[in-house]
């Protein structure tokens, strides 16, 4: 009870309406949903966002192409420069194989998706040639090769770069909230309201952003 009175309050303050003014309805690990004055709002918590973003790797991994921008992994790549050309080379396989050992079951014709791999499989080996000619520009090439396959293997590839995997989408969000914060709202705003007057903290900061209806 008391966490869905955060999240109300959260919203009054944003909007300085009073409650029963706007519906609100909660949904666990998403956070809270909200219809005021004939809009939709979505008011998350950081570990919102965060349970949120590391369910584009649970095998469906078509989700990070669609719901990250390429310039988070290009930012990524540019703040890790310890990542060696032959440890990224590597980590690129891996996320090969791992993305197209979870596509098999999207294909009901074993013949059909041996030839799309294959074909992968081609691009692939075009990327790591462009790696080792100018690692600076991986992103760019991948996106240029396949962006629909290879921006999530990039993407993957990097997680295989961090230690703890928590901190990879730790760091993630980190980016999205302070350099992206317009993608994640349909309007461009996104807002952020801290309940207590103490100490800034992730459990007591709430984001606030518009959504489609």
């Amino acid at each position: 009870m008391e966490e869905t009175t955060n999240y109300i309050e959260a919203f009054k303050r944003f909007a300085g309406v009073k409650e029963g003014e706007f519906s609100i309805e909660l949904t666990g690990k998403e956070g809270a949903y909200v219809h005021y004055d004939d809009k939709e709002f979505r008011v998350c918590r950081y570990t919102d966002l965060l349970w949120e973003f590391k369910t584009y790797f649970n095998d469906d991994y078509d989700l990070i192409y669609t719901e990250t921008p390429f310039e988070l992994w290009g930012a990524l790549l540019e703040d890790h420069n310890e990542i060696t050309q032959e440890d990224l080379i590597i980590d690129i396989y891996k996320a090969w194989k791992l993305y197209w050992d979870s596509k098999r079951k999207d294909f009901l014709n074993e013949s059909h998706y041996t030839k799309v791999r294959n074909l992968s499989w081609g691009n692939f080996q075009e990327l790591i040639e462009k790696v080792k000619s100018n690692q600076d520009n991986t992103l760019q090439d991948a996106i240029e090769i396949s962006d629909m396959d290879f921006v999530p293997i990039l993407a993957l590839a990097i997680r295989y770069q961090f230690k703890n995997e928590d901190d990879f989408y730790a760091e993630c969000v980190r980016i999205l909230i302070e350099e992206y914060p317009d993608l994640f709202s349909d309007d461009g705003n996104f807002d952020k309201v801290v309940l207590t007057e103490s100490a800034e903290t992730k459990d007591n900061s709430y984001y606030i952003f518009s959504i489609e209806s």
